[in-house]
């Protein structure tokens, strides 16, 4: 799994927080680019890609659940070769509302790992996956995705995407530095088209897991700040998840942090944040 962290001079992860990325469905790494190089400067930030997405490599040799129970376990994995312990805020788009609670349920036990607070970014309520009699088989990009792997032998997925012939080709263009470039290049291959197939299966469980966590545990004394795009997905009930939260709408798609306006947005709460509670 591609993990990549970066610090500031002087940081001690036995008083300063690590801000972990948690990207979405169809995500990556460099979905962050408006906010992690920025964050890195003032206290240490990882960003990572999941088994099939972005760097990292694909997730169908390795012959386990794509659950998000399974993907917890193998950020862990990736936060203990590189030695990655402390206090964590997390910050999660999408999909990333199933799994970090996945991965606090992971790692509640642990002596080295905590998490000090949320940044959710128009992230999947667990309820509504269960509530809306969730079927695996019915996952609207099943078509694109089976397309996708069909004729991505003789070119045709690579042209699409080279041509930016698909809905979100101008969003990922928003991104600096042409960080979406490579973005749309990792789209058009089979470890991406393997990855959402593999993960789509396993959405009812990895909501049960969130929601079974979310319902022993809670969320209530962790600092929740939600950021809700209107034309993103239904975020009642996730901006009342904690007694301290602070909830954001953006008039804006799902994807609005990917453009500079709301990505320097959420970096601005993120390190305004780091100087309230650990005055970095």
């Amino acid at each position: 799994m591609h993990l990549e962290c970066g610090q500031p001079k002087g940081f001690n992860a036995s008083i300063h927080p690590t801000v972990l990325f948690f990207h979405g469905y169809r995500g990556s790494s460099q979905d962050f680019s408006w906010i992690y190089p920025q964050v890195k400067e003032h206290t240490r930030a990882c960003v990572f890609d999941r088994l099939g997405y972005g760097w990292s490599e694909g997730s169908k040799q390795l012959n386990r659940p794509r659950d998000s129970a399974t993907m917890a376990v193998e950020i862990e994995e990736a936060l203990n070769v590189a030695g990655i312990t402390g206090e964590f805020i997390i910050v999660g788009h999408s999909f990333a509302g199933l799994n970090i609670p996945a991965f606090m349920r992971q790692i509640q036990n642990s002596t080295s790992r905590t998490v000090n607070s949320l940044f959710l970014l128009d992230v999947v309520d667990p309820t509504l996956v269960q509530n809306r009699g969730f079927n695996s088989s019915l996952n609207p990009t099943a078509p694109i995705n089976s397309f996708g792997l069909f004729v991505l032998p003789i070119g045709i997925t690579r042209l699409v995407f080279d041509l930016q012939l698909f809905p979100e080709a101008g969003v990922y263009n928003s991104l600096p530095n042409g960080y979406g470039k490579p973005i749309m290049q990792h789209l058009a291959t089979q470890r991406f088209f393997e990855a959402q197939i593999n993960e789509w299966k396993y959405w009812p469980w990895s909501a049960e897991t969130a929601y079974e966590y979310e319902a022993q545990y809670g969320f209530s004394n962790l600092p929740t700040f939600v950021f809700s795009a209107t034309k993103g997905l239904d975020y009642q009930r996730i901006a009342n998840i904690s007694n301290h939260t602070e909830l954001t709408v953006v008039d804006a798609d799902h994807f609005f942090f990917f453009r500079e306006e709301f990505g320097v947005q959420v970096r601005n709460k993120i390190t305004q944040y780091l100087n309230s509670s650990f005055s970095i």
